[in-house]
């Protein structure tokens, strides 16, 4: 079993860009092609994203009320 890494080859000046264009490709078939579209945006952009993934979530119903934590010492059932 070999566990060395593939070390590109430095005496083509593609070698570093053919390592990352099979690390992208390995890393989008195990993600999916909607999470590399995430994680290629900028910090600034996924942030504006959350912001309206947010405000699609409210719209649909959704609650900032947090669930009842039962496994809590201090939840208390009130009739």
């Amino acid at each position: 079993m070999n566990l060395k890494p593939e070390i590109p080859d430095q005496s083509r000046p593609d070698g570093n860009l053919q390592l990352r264009q099979t690390t992208i490709a390995q890393l989008t078939e195990a993600v999916g092609d909607e999470w590399m579209d995430w994680y290629r945006m900028t910090p600034a952009e996924r942030w504006q994203a959350s912001g309206q993934l947010w405000e699609t979530y409210l719209a649909l119903g959704g609650s900032l009320d947090p669930e009842p934590d039962t496994q809590s010492p201090f939840y208390i059932l009130l009739p």
